[in-house]
């Protein structure tokens, strides 16, 4: 079977990994929320764009690395850390309240969030499960 029909599978399951703990404690923060903090329309992108910028980032380094870049591991896990990152800037915002501008803290956040997508693809190792493999090649 070709590889490219499989893609699109593989991107939904990936933003799968990022979604459930993503997106399920961002709208339980949502729903705990929603009286502390004033929620704008465009931070429900929180759920789609750090994401996007992880993909992007992702497949970069695959396409630079050859060989060396990321393993099936990574496309698994990076996303998955990448979730709770995006839960934890929720959780934040709701923390923060009104103490500050809401809007400036939103924007802060939804840039932190994109920020560390690209930290998470950047220097998250090559997780290829080889151990013995990368044990001998280190002797």
């Amino acid at each position: 079977m070709n590889e490219l029909l499989l893609l699109p599978l593989f991107v939904v399951g990936m933003w799968l990994a990022f979604f459930l703990p993503g997106g399920l404690l961002a709208g339980l923060c949502l729903l705990l929320g929603r009286r502390r903090v004033q929620w704008f329309k465009w931070e429900y992108a929180l759920l789609v764009v750090p994401y996007l910028v992880w993909l992007l980032t992702f497949f970069g380094i695959c396409a630079i690395g050859g060989g060396d870049g990321k393993h099936i591991n990574n496309a698994l896990g990076e996303p998955l850390l990448l979730g709770f990152g995006v839960a934890l800037a929720c959780i934040m915002r709701v923390l923060e309240g009104n103490r500050f501008n809401q809007k400036a803290t939103a924007t802060a956040l939804f840039s932190v969030a994109c920020l560390l997508a690209v930290v998470i693809a950047c220097f998250v190792p090559n997780m290829d499960g080889d151990r013995e493999h990368n044990r001998l090649a280190g002797d």
